[in-house]
């Protein structure tokens, strides 16, 4: 796809024989491509470079944060106010903000998806 072209025409591109290309790093689009919104238009990346979209990342980080800590506060709270931190939250506190972070991240990559025409 060139700069400055809508998906729709890099969709017609591939219906005519030529390649998409991911809007970021250039790799050939060859089954799947992900809609990344800028501030004018919307460009097709790969999956890499769509996981890599700052926005996306902010907000899953928002999420991770805000629902992580609820979490916390839920499951171990108790343990962490009567000051008994036992070894095992070394790995069930960062788990509980990674699962919302994963979780929030699929869905918008799943959202973006778009099949591309061989």
């Amino acid at each position: 796809m060139e700069p400055g072209q809508s998906p729709l025409a890099s969709k017609e591109a591939s219906r005519d024989g030529l390649r998409s290309t991911c809007g970021r790093c250039g790799a050939e689009l060859r089954r799947s491509a992900y809609e990344v919104r800028r501030a004018a238009d919307t460009v097709l990346r790969c999956l890499r470079c769509a996981l890599m979209h700052w926005p996306m990342v902010q907000r899953s980080l928002l999420i991770s944060l805000v629902v992580g800590t609820l979490l916390t506060a839920i499951n171990q709270g108790n343990l962490i106010v009567q000051g008994e931190i036992a070894a095992s939250l070394a790995w069930k506190v960062p788990l509980t903000y990674l699962v919302p972070y994963c979780v929030a991240t699929t869905g918008a990559v799943l959202n973006t998806h778009r099949p591309v025409a061989t």
